[in-house]
């Protein structure tokens, strides 16, 4: 049995280094993304990720925030129902204090997960989803 992802796709490469993807799909269960987003000096909320609930149910984050020298990490699980949002929060580990929380909603078939940061200091967050089809 082999290790790791095989991908068939690429031909013709003609460097060593890996693939860089935002999104890998898998079979046709589910998909694997990417992103980063900087929140702007305030403790508004900042949409930070968002999918299309017709496609699919559940999402499962690994999120990390930093701002300034302070870390936040944090994994959320989330599911729909299309029309209301259920979401578990645990495993989250900072290296002083929170720098935020989290909240999702959904509008007109797409599931949006928000960040509001905990002071008004741009925070980076970035995040791997793992989407599961409806």
């Amino acid at each position: 049995a082999e290790d790791g992802i095989r991908d068939t796709s690429v031909t013709g490469v003609q460097t060593c280094a890996l693939p860089i993807y935002t999104t890998v799909t898998i079979n046709t269960s589910g998909v694997i993304t990417t992103a980063s987003v900087t929140t702007p000096a305030s403790t508004s909320f900042t949409d930070i990720d968002s999918f299309q609930t017709s496609t699919y149910r559940s999402a499962k984050y690994q999120v990390q925030m930093t701002a300034g020298t302070d870390y936040h990490m944090i994994e959320l699980n989330v599911i729909h129902d299309g029309t209301n949002v259920y979401m578990a929060q645990y495993g989250e580990v900072f290296s002083n204090s929170s720098l935020g929380y989290f909240d999702a909603s959904i509008a007109t078939g797409t599931l949006t997960l928000q960040f509001s940061p905990s002071t008004a200091t741009a925070t980076t967050v970035k995040l791997i989803r793992h989407c599961i089809v409806v």
